[in-house]
């Protein structure tokens, strides 16, 4: 199901929700989810759309019942996503948080499709939630969904561990881990300015430390 967001963080702010409302936010994404998304995705052509996703309390979901959000991407004049960035020549841009990202070739693209198909586009996403997996320390023997976001792009799926929401009321969902902080009041700003946001991102995935990370 297809809403506008009733509160939206820029216009126009979708929301996409399953029709089972007994679906939960703490479940993995599945092949109807990356249907759906793929469908949405490809009819809103004419503006550059991601889709967004928070998998669980600590990836800073407002919500339970499963839902994804269509996000139009900011002007890359104005600022570039770091996905953009990472691992395309300008080896300078440094997370300060572990993430994985998946950029797409044109053999994955078929039929001049803007997207891969699901059954392309879920084996990549399984893989990269494996990875997650073994950045939080994951057991074989924990069976349990990680917490983590999911951002996906005509040219890359993005997935990144989450290990908590933020610290001290500093919220954290998928969109500020891309860099895109929203805060309604100064008030929400104060956690952001007492730790600095490389501090608080990094507190809310996984610290990359001083080894350097393959992205």
């Amino acid at each position: 199901i297809l809403m506008a967001n009733k509160f939206p963080g820029a216009r126009p702010h979708y929301l996409l929700l399953t029709d089972d409302g007994y679906r939960r936010q703490f479940e993995a994404l599945d092949s109807e989810d990356f249907t759906a998304a793929r469908e949405v995705l490809g009819k809103l052509n004419e503006t550059r759309y991601l889709m967004l996703f928070n998998c669980g309390i600590k990836s800073g979901c407002s919500r339970l019942h499963k839902h994804m959000h269509v996000f139009p991407a900011p002007d890359p004049q104005e600022f570039k996503l770091w996905p953009d960035r990472v691992g395309e020549g300008d080896r300078g841009i440094k997370l300060p948080f572990k993430a994985f990202v998946h950029r797409f070739d044109d053999k994955e693209k078929q039929n001049g499709d803007s997207y891969p198909p699901v059954d392309i586009l879920l084996p990549i996403y399984h893989s990269l939630l494996q990875k997650s997996r073994a950045a939080l320390s994951m057991s074989d023997d924990d069976r349990s969904v990680p917490a983590h976001n999911v951002i996906l792009d005509k040219n890359w799926l993005v997935v990144v561990p989450r290990r908590s929401a933020g610290p001290d009321g500093a919220g954290v969902n998928v969109l500020g881990m891309l860099g895109i902080i929203l805060c309604d009041s100064e008030e929400a700003m104060g956690p952001w300015m007492e730790w600095g946001p490389a501090t608080v991102l990094a507190e809310a995935g996984v610290p990359v430390g001083e080894r350097k990370e393959e992205e």
